[in-house]
């Protein structure tokens, strides 16, 4: 499905997922169906169709909690944030933010953090808080910082640029 789905071929890209999804069920893996949930997630955020988005997010992060993986389903749950940045729904997505960094930081899911910051200060700068912004850029630098993570460093940086635009 991946192939597809960076080729935007996404009718096939959820049809292979949609097969991992089953397989996953199946079998009983319950990490592997976390997976595909967000996939066919990313595929219906990419056709804009936000609410079936949200509900392959929320069912992952389901599958993720039920499944003592509390750390993951953090990850299923930033899902949500850029969800809530695409449709103007700043505040939702700060709400939601602030626990995600909260999850992650208890567990250690240090690269997942940056993400996490980035998207925090992409909404932070889109409700014209520009210092705010540029403070949750900071956390997500002294991680990347901290724990010398130079594969973060391009997504950083284009968050970063982001954020400048946003905040004009």
């Amino acid at each position: 499905g991946n192939i597809y789905y960076d080729q935007r071929d996404f009718p096939e890209a959820l049809r292979y997922y949609r097969a991992a999804l089953d397989s996953a069920q199946q079998l009983q893996l319950a990490y592997a169906q976390s997976v595909a949930l967000n996939n066919i997630g990313l595929v219906y955020r990419e056709k804009e169709m936000y609410e079936l988005a949200a509900k392959s997010f929320i069912e992952s992060e389901q599958v993720r909690l039920k499944n003592q993986q509390f750390g993951l389903s953090a990850h299923s749950r930033l899902y949500l944030v850029g969800l809530a940045l695409r449709q103007g729904e700043f505040d939702k997505g700060l709400l939601i933010v602030g626990k995600v960094i909260d999850t992650m930081q208890r567990y250690g899911m240090f690269s997942e953090l940056v993400d996490a910051y980035t998207s925090k200060a992409r909404l932070l700068a889109s409700k014209g808080q520009k210092q705010a912004a540029y403070e949750a850029l900071n956390e997500a630098q002294f991680i990347l910082l901290q724990h010398h993570m130079i594969n973060k460093l391009e997504a950083y940086y284009i968050a970063s640029v982001e954020v400048a635009q946003l905040s004009g």
